[in-house]
């Protein structure tokens, strides 16, 4: 049986606040990628999520992204180094 210890808040590491700081500069070279593809990009800022009809599931993305392509939410790429330093935390 899995245990969680709901009454430990985070707070957030070294990497949760680099996304934090990066987040403007990570949209907006994701719009310019876009644009150099002739794609029209809109982000959305966003806060929790919940499905429509499945309620009991929800997300909490950055921002929703909006191309003639669709939908998604935007992430930015984590280089191998960057993945390592993760796995020691």
């Amino acid at each position: 049986m899995l245990l969680l210890n709901l009454s430990v808040i985070f707070t957030g590491n070294r990497h949760t606040i680099q996304g934090i700081l990066e987040e403007d500069t990570t949209i907006e070279e994701y719009k310019l990628n876009k644009a150099e593809e002739l794609e029209n990009v809109c982000f959305e800022r966003s806060g929790l999520v919940i499905h429509a009809t499945q309620t009991f599931l929800a997300g909490s993305p950055d921002g929703l992204v909006s191309t003639s392509k669709g939908e998604s939410d935007l992430k930015k790429s984590v280089t191998f180094q960057t993945y390592k330093s993760l796995a020691s935390f």
